[in-house]
């Protein structure tokens, strides 16, 4: 099942990726996501948003990006 996450339609991010959950891991006050979108990415989320949108590892997902919030970060 794929859950469409996206709030607003008149929203601002431009960039748009479906996305399997790989795994959630709690940081605190957020929730890294481990996605699959073809390529590995990894999101922040509040708590808040994790448990309001009931996501859960293996559910499809469309994620939404601001340009503005793309960090590019060496592989180690």
């Amino acid at each position: 099942m794929e859950k469409d996450v996206h709030a607003h339609a008149d929203s601002s991010p431009r960039n748009r990726v479906r996305a399997r959950i790989t795994g959630l891991e709690p940081k605190g006050p957020l929730v890294r996501l481990h996605l699959d979108c073809g390529f590995p990415l990894e999101a922040l989320v509040t708590t808040w948003a994790c448990e309001e949108l009931a996501l859960h590892e293996g559910d499809t997902v469309l994620v939404l990006i601001n340009a503005t919030a793309i960090h590019l970060m060496p592989v180690m």
